[in-house]
């Protein structure tokens, strides 16, 4: 996974690893969450995530995404 130029985030996971019950308790507030807890905070997370790219990925390769600037104009042959 890319960075972001000049973005004011720091990425917290520049390898695309998926999230565990021990990468969620090195976060400030889940130090000492419950496994059970900790697991369904991370199957949630994973729930939202998959949900959030097929819904990014279905609207971006939609016109409606070219009409308002998403995605390039492929018929012109450059971004518009």
């Amino acid at each position: 996974m890319q960075p972001v130029k000049n973005s004011p985030f720091k990425p917290i996971n520049p390898t695309g690893a998926m999230l565990n019950i021990e990468k969620l308790r090195t976060f400030p507030g889940f130090e000492h969450c419950p496994d059970e807890e900790a697991k369904e905070i991370v199957d949630s997370l994973s729930t939202l995530a998959s949900f959030l790219v097929q819904r990014v990925n279905k609207y971006s390769h939609s016109e409606k995404s070219q009409e308002i600037g998403l995605e390039p104009n492929l018929q012109q042959g450059k971004a518009a």
